[in-house]
């Protein structure tokens, strides 16, 4: 057998062992949101009605978002969190200047995107008010 039947059947083994090894989850998509500022976030908006607490733990941001979406029934799969501005402005409305990104199941998509707008509305209870 010469050197290039050799190379040629190697490198066939090759392409279908890495082939193989490669396999697209397809059933899952990253989804990103742009936080803005002032606690108006639907995580940050569920942990203050539920806690009554004055500072928010941003130490414990990512538990709080991956719970947050997950009691909502959003399974969360990977977490990815990166500046995005360095200069933002100071309303309310505005970004923080990250981004947070979330890989989950394409079937929750909708309802991801759903539960960011209509905890916008829920505001603050009168029981953490004293």
């Amino acid at each position: 057998m010469g050197n290039e039947n050799l190379a040629a059947i190697v490198g066939t083994i090759l392409i279908v062992a890495v082939s193989g090894c490669t396999t697209i989850d397809n059933s899952k998509k990253w989804v990103s949101v742009e936080p803005v500022q002032c606690g108006g976030n639907a995580w940050e908006i569920d942990y203050f009605i539920n806690n009554c607490e004055q500072r928010y733990p941003e130490e414990e941001e990512e538990d709080l978002i991956r719970f947050y979406f997950e009691k909502n029934s959003v399974e969360t799969f990977d977490f990815q969190k990166q500046e995005k501005y360095e200069t933002v402005c100071l309303a309310c409305n505005c970004p923080r200047g990250d981004e947070i990104s979330l890989l989950i199941s394409k079937e929750d998509e909708a309802k991801f995107f759903e539960l960011l707008d209509t905890a916008r509305f829920k505001g603050v209870p009168n029981k953490c008010i004293e």
